[in-house]
């Protein structure tokens, strides 16, 4: 139905072209229909759906020409001339050919300008890259034509290349500002020129206010973004940027950045700067010849100099970034010590190092350095996600002297300073045990300082969260995320890499994690715990003693949620069962407390499915599921269950008329809908631990 209804508004649009076209010969007095609803039909078309290149065609056809149609409806098909593919070359030599003097054939003057303020906008979405540079010296040579030089002033800004700069073409931008009077609009373009040639000399005569080359119109240019990215997952192509071109003279910026955009001055016409790579072809296929930019660091920020300079193997390139970043780095410290605070730019700095780090997977020293330094000083709050991204690359190193000097001053700053001081450690902690991780899978050996830093990790944070979850100033979901990647790098390594540690929660953190209120937490801590379980049962130089905590909270999970034996110690028919740690004397008192609220209830039961207080209402929404679904398939109306159920409930039911089911069977429904729903982990632990279930 909804590919009848797109192509019957396809249809509609092509049937209103059609007309538009027609309306195109005839004069206003003779039409039979208003030309203006017929252009209102097509816009309310193409601001949802855009133009296909078939009908973006035949609309440029109408605008290049000069037609019967009035300035008014030009005017607003070129404000929706959105196309839904990457522009054709046809369609951009039709609107080329349309510019200039022309008498009665050419469109007019302010329909021009638009056009080529149209052309601006889509110069990044052609099927041919090079189709606009092709037409410069057409371009350029329409400078003369005052009605349409600022908008063109601003496309040759945004498509001139070092090639393009020629002695002939300076001389001529110099005689027209000579002509026009500082013109800003050629201000601006003799500024793209000088950045291509430093050695160009601005004299007073071209000395006025430049006009900013910034983009067009970024609303105009977000819709059709929009609407090309709808039609791509339409017809299954991938339009994600790719990062092999420089985005040259983009968006004009609110503010001055502290790093430089990428330029390459004193290039020669015969070399390649990595401003003229087009795309990912071009760049591999002259990656030799192309000479760096004159500041790299500009890399911190643009994703193909970033690629550049991790290909580039050259050691002066590295020491050009480091020594800019170690200036900057120096005033930023010595501002700080004097008291004057941080300044403004530190923030852009570090949010462009951690965009740098993340593409190469590397720390600079520098950078390191600076953070060895500036932590202690630090507030705990500002930039503290850029911060975390960044130390979460510090390269696997003996795990007592990196706390000694940065990671203790990062806890006591957060701790002081942060909104949710443990939520962000343990988000720091996981992110630097997942690159831990990466280095020892990635190192064929097993570096014994990496393996040994990792272990102490892992204990060094076991003992934080033992200390967060005792005073309940830390989220469970924070901890078990790095649990979880702990456990999953066992678990996927632990038959490639036998020799490596696993590693788990201690029991205390599991019954914390485990009789936490949230149900989400108990969930993925059982997940935890039967992977470990899992990882154990899959290590081939496996002992006994590897074995025994993860048995001891198998077996207390068990009994709390299924077996109805809650906080029971080991005995002989449950020699693994560490009662959740409770102390008998404390089980005790809790039964004593029960038994005054109400005679039947048993400290045994009150965890399982029916009682728990993170599971009760769900189980009770998935047994009324099964008796809804019974009263459905029967004649008569059964008899409900009034909840909790238990299994001397269950029989009262089947007695008194209602639903006959098994207790057995009635829990393992319970688990199958809980499952069914995000809540994986409880089942999955039982399924998996035990035997009558397995098959169940």
């Amino acid at each position: 139905m909804a590919d009848s209804s797109a192509n019957h508004e396809l249809q509609d649009l092509r049937d209103a072209i059609d007309a538009l076209e027609a309306a195109c010969t005839t004069s206003a007095k003779s039409r039979v229909r208003k030309v203006s609803l017929t252009v209102d039909e097509i816009c309310e078309y193409v601001y949802q759906w855009g133009f296909q290149n078939e009908e973006l065609t035949r609309i440029v056809e109408i605008l290049t020409t000069k037609t019967e149609l009035d300035q008014s409806s030009v005017t607003t098909l070129l404000k929706h001339l959105y196309p839904a593919t990457r522009v054709p070359a046809d369609v951009i030599l039709a609107v080329v050919g349309a510019l200039g003097q022309g008498g009665k054939k050419k469109p007019s003057a302010s329909t021009q300008a638009a056009l080529v303020r149209w052309l601006a906008a889509v110069h990044e979405d052609l099927e041919d890259h090079s189709i606009l540079t092709k037409f410069y010296a057409v371009l350029f040579n329409l400078l003369d034509m005052i009605t349409i030089r600022t908008p063109l002033c601003h496309l040759l800004g945004l498509i001139t290349k070092r090639k393009h700069v020629r002695p002939f073409r300076i001389q001529r931008l110099l005689g027209l500002l000579q002509q026009a009077g500082n013109e800003p609009a050629l201000v601006g373009l003799l500024r793209v020129y000088k950045n291509y040639c430093p050695e160009i000399i601005v004299n007073a005569s071209g000395a006025g206010r430049p006009s900013t080359i910034s983009q067009s119109d970024p609303e105009w240019r977000k819709r059709m973004l929009t609407i090309q990215d709808m039609s791509a997952r339409i017809g299954g192509r991938i339009t994600a940027q790719s990062g092999f071109k420089v985005a040259r003279n983009g968006a004009k910026r609110t503010k001055i950045s502290i790093l430089p955009e990428v330029h390459t001055f004193h290039a020669s016409e015969t070399s390649m700067t990595i401003e003229d790579v087009e795309d990912v072809e071009h760049f591999v296929e002259n990656l030799e010849r192309i000479e760096p930019p004159s500041q790299l660091v500009a890399g911190l920020r643009n994703p193909l100099l970033q690629k550049f300079l991790m290909i580039d193997e050259s050691v002066e390139s590295v020491r050009r970034l480091e020594f800019w970043l170690s200036r900057y780095f120096e005033e930023e410290l010595e501002t700080l010590k004097e008291g004057f605070g941080v300044s403004p730019s530190l923030s852009e700095l570090l949010a462009a190092a951690v965009s740098y780090t993340e593409s190469s997977k590397t720390l600079l020293p520098v950078i390191q350095r600076f953070l060895t330094t500036y932590i202690p000083l630090w507030n705990g709050t500002s930039d503290l996600g850029a911060i975390l991204d960044l130390l979460a690359y510090i390269h696997p190193q003996r795990f007592a002297e990196l706390h000694r000097v940065i990671l203790s001053h990062l806890e006591r700053s957060i701790l002081q300073g942060a909104h949710s001081p443990f939520d962000s450690l343990f988000e720091c902690y996981s992110m630097l045990a997942q690159g831990w991780t990466d280095h020892l899978l990635a190192n064929p050996k097993l570096d014994q300082i990496a393996t040994e830093a990792y272990q102490d990790l892992v204990q060094h944070v076991s003992n934080l969260a033992l200390s967060a979850l005792a005073t309940s100033e830390a989220s469970g979901s924070a901890v078990i995320g790095f649990y979880e990647v702990v456990v999953y790098f066992a678990r996927d390594n632990v038959t490639k890499y036998p020799q490596l540690p696993i590693l788990g929660p201690p029991s205390q953190v599991v019954y914390l994690l485990l009789m936490s209120p949230h149900l989400s937490v108990s969930s993925r801590i059982c997940t935890v715990i039967a992977t470990y379980k899992q990882t154990l049962a899959n290590k081939t130089n496996r002992t006994m003693k590897d074995a025994e905590p993860v048995n001891g909270y198998l077996m207390d999970v068990c009994n709390l949620l299924w077996r109805s034996r809650a906080l029971e110690m080991a005995s002989n028919d449950d020699p693994s069962a560490q009662g959740c740690l409770c102390p008998a004397e404390l089980t005790k008192s809790f039964q004593a407390y029960l038994t005054a609220l109400d005679r039947d209830y048993r400290i045994q039961m009150i965890f399982g499915l029916s009682f728990n207080p993170t599971m009760s209402s769900l189980s009770r929404s998935a047994f009324d599921a099964l008796q809804d679904a019974e009263d459905t398939s029967t004649d008569e109306a059964l008899h409900r269950h009034a909840g909790p159920v238990t299994e001397r409930s269950l029989g009262v039911l089947g007695y008194e008329g209602g639903m006959k089911i098994s207790w057995k069977q009635c829990r393992v429904n319970m688990l199958q809908w809980m499952d069914e729903r995000g809540i994986a982990g409880i089942k999955g632990l039982l399924f998996a631990t035990m035997r009558n279930l397995m098959n169940a």
